[in-house]
């Protein structure tokens, strides 16, 4: 059976929208989430436009970047920075550290655009035929990572430290084994311009004295070369580990660039670095078209907390399988090398065996909670942010499922009452959301509406401190790469997963309590649009209070039982994120936690949030079309039954569901029909520099 028609039958299987009330979300300035979201117009946003006013012009996003700055400028006399700076992609000027304005010692009251100028701006080369013929490009959308060091997780001769990771195996290359910090330790900006391609921008520390340069600045790009000139490329992004970096255009273009090991590759976290290690040259890096983004258009593309890849545009958000993650033939990374029967990771890439995870598909979680046409997508901590269209923002948070690597996803309104939405950021300074929409929708110069509001992050359960410090269980969270403790202990983060000896990407799933347990909410009060993903498939009777998995694996798009063909670098035989049958049994799915019944009647299902599933309104679907995107109906509430969190038994078929039709086109035409309609000039570029790099630097800018 085809892929696409397996992901077709996963779609019909079950989807539920839930809606909860939740009256605990608390804000990282101390104060409360509203019922229904922050509205504009009702305090504390009183109206849009309660940042910068008349500064930025068609603004695509921000990014707060850490570095060892106290005051603006080092002057005492001038706002503190909170430790980092904001860089704004401003399509008016172009990205630029913004300079914080307000009283002294204090965090800045407003930003603003530095002159342009080669130390606090990014002006990307023009080029043709491998060689730069001019400056000016704007970057459009990216991305940013900051490879932190901690020695002491470092593996050595004698003992393989499991505990590293390769986001700590990077940091520690490139500092050489120097301890830091993602205030220390050297940036990434990863960026894209239409006119020339993908970009790595370094960014460091400088010493500079009272009224100097403040922070990081521009230092050295790195070109790569490999991904054909003429890509019209726009949107750029980094993986949180570092491993992967991928780019999409904007200009009707399906294929997802990928690079493999873009900073270069530091090694098997089981073994010493290389003392002799440098972030790698842009023409030295493997690249090559890993998929196609399945979208009319992509207008954002962004790695999530699960380390997946999300793209979003005209209609909705992709990613590689309905439900991303896991350790299936399909899933991110996996489908990159599997899809292809190439041995590992390096053989696909160092082979050119490209396309490997086909069509991304409707990401179930976005699509339930209508999600249509978004702009900007952004990642912070285990949260996502999108703003569809509507003049809303959607808050998500997002873990992996602990017995399949699956990604599960909570949702809520965040914010309501925006004009047209252009970009999102966090400013980890002034802990708040970053909103940008243009009312004009013209991108008219100083025209850009800033909206900002408070950070609340809760969702999982987190005890929020004014000041924005979060725990769960006693630990606390440090986005950027730090250390999240859950009950006492301390697990990695910002490291993603890490490639084994056999060359297999394995991920270690972080969980919280809002997901593994339900997090019992504080009476009293009503709260926004929330909701989550409920689905599974009863199991025979004969499994069902044994746990012992049947013959043949099936799920819902992608949470199937755990692949049996991944071992040793051979590629699963499963598509379309169920497993086919095997000798090998598939791992016994673990026990429910104690106190939470599983409903007798139903032995199959698995709760995707872990909450209650019944509210006031329901979705089903009842028709799949042929692009993959459900069509949702709504009709009134289920029978309400307790709170559960059940484990998923495999079964050997995937039931119909009532009321549910399906249709598809063969999957040769679909095929067709995608890669037939992509309009772009392929051309391999040559006569790129030997090493690849570019000193960048600003001779002026120029509007798209």
């Amino acid at each position: 059976m085809s892929r696409r028609i397996k992901r077709v039958l996963a779609s019909t299987a079950a989807l539920t929208l839930l809606t909860h009330d939740f009256a605990w979300a608390v804000c990282a300035d101390g104060s409360g989430l509203p019922a229904q979201g922050f509205v504009v117009g009702v305090a504390p946003i009183q109206s849009a436009s309660n940042w910068s006013p008349n500064v930025f012009t068609g603004t695509t996003g921000s990014l707060w970047i850490a570095d060892t700055s106290v005051n603006e400028h080092n002057d005492p006399t001038l706002p503190l920075t909170g430790g980092g700076h904001n860089w704004v992609f401003d399509q008016g000027s172009t990205l630029c550290k913004v300079t914080d304005v307000g009283p002294a010692g204090a965090i800045a009251t407003s930003w603003q655009i530095p002159p342009n100028n080669p130390t606090d701006c990014v002006i990307l080369p023009v080029i043709k035929n491998g060689q730069v013929t001019n400056l000016g490009d704007i970057p459009y959308q990216g991305d940013a990572i900051t490879p932190t060091c901690d020695p002491t997780l470092l593996s050595t001769p004698s003992f393989a430290n499991p505990n590293n990771t390769y986001f700590n195996q990077l940091g520690c290359s490139i500092s050489h084994g120097v301890a830091t910090t993602s205030a220390t330790a050297t940036s990434f900006l990863f960026v894209a311009g239409i006119k020339g391609g993908m970009f790595s921008i370094s960014l460091d520390n400088v010493s500079a004295g009272l009224g100097g340069e403040a922070g990081k600045t521009v230092g050295p790009g790195n070109y790569y070369a490999q991904i054909p000139e003429g890509s019209l490329l726009t949107n750029a992004a980094v993986s949180k580990d570092g491993q992967f970096a991928i780019v999409t255009s904007l200009r009707r273009d399906l294929r997802v660039w990928g690079c493999l090991n873009p900073l270069g590759d530091p090694g098997d976290p089981g073994s010493p670095i290389d003392p002799n290690f440098t972030p790698a040259q842009g023409s030295a890096v493997s690249c090559m078209q890993v998929g196609f983004n399945n979208l009319q258009t992509d207008l954002t593309t962004a790695f999530g907390p699960d380390n997946q890849p999300y793209m979003g545009g005209q209609r909705v958000v992709n990613t590689f399988d309905a439900v991303p993650g896991g350790n299936f033939s399909t899933a991110w990374p996996n489908c990159i090398w599997q899809g292809v029967g190439a041995a590992s990771l390096q053989d696909a890439f160092a082979n050119g065996l490209a396309a490997g995870c086909g069509d991304a598909q409707p990401n179930f979680g976005f699509t339930s909670a209508l999600i249509t046409q978004p702009p900007a997508i952004i990642s912070h901590g285990n949260y996502m942010y999108v703003g569809p269209v509507g003049g809303n923002v959607i808050q998500f948070a997002v873990t992996t499922n602990p017995f399949d690597g699956t990604s599960k996803y909570q949702f809520r309104t965040y914010v309501t009452g925006l004009s047209i939405l252009t970009g999102l950021g966090v400013a980890e300074d002034l802990q708040s959301l970053m909103i940008y929409t243009d009312p004009t929708t013209l991108g008219l110069a100083a025209q850009e509406v800033v909206t900002r509001v408070p950070l609340c992050e809760d969702m999982l359960g987190e005890t929020t401190v004014a000041g924005g410090t979060t725990s769960t269980g006693g630990g606390t969270t440090s986005t950027g790469g730090g250390t999240t403790s859950t009950g006492g202990g301390t697990t990695a983060t910002g490291g993603g997963g890490t490639t084994t000896p056999t060359g297999i990407i394995t991920t270690t799933p972080t969980t919280f309590g809002g997901f593994s347990t339900p997090v019992t909410p504080a009476a009293a009060a009503t709260t926004p649009i929330t909701g989550g993903i409920l689905g599974g498939v009863a199991a025979p009777a004969s499994t069902a209070s044994t746990g012992t998995p049947a013959t043949t694996a099936g799920g819902v798009g992608g949470v199937g039982g755990a692949s049996n063909g991944t071992a040793a670098n051979t590629p699963s035989a499963a598509k379309g994120g169920g497993s086919t049958s095997s000798a090998a049994a598939n791992p016994v799915a673990g026990a429910n936690p104690a106190g939470i019944p599983i409903p007798t009647g139903t032995p199959g299902l698995f709760a995707a949030s872990g909450q209650d599933p019944s509210g006031p309104m329901t979705a089903r679907v009842t028709l799949v079309t042929q692009a993959g995107m459900p069509r949702i109906a709504f009709d009134s509430a289920p029978v309400p039954i307790p709170t559960f969190v059940a484990a998923r038994s495999p079964i050997p078929n995937v039931p119909t569901v009532p009321d549910a039709t399906a249709s598809v086109a063969p999957s040769t035409a679909a095929g067709k029909n995608l890669t037939s309609n992509t309009k772009t000039r392929s051309r391999a570029s040559t006569g790129v520099r030997p090493n690849g790099k570019l000193a960048l630097s600003a001779a002026g800018s120029s509007n798209r």
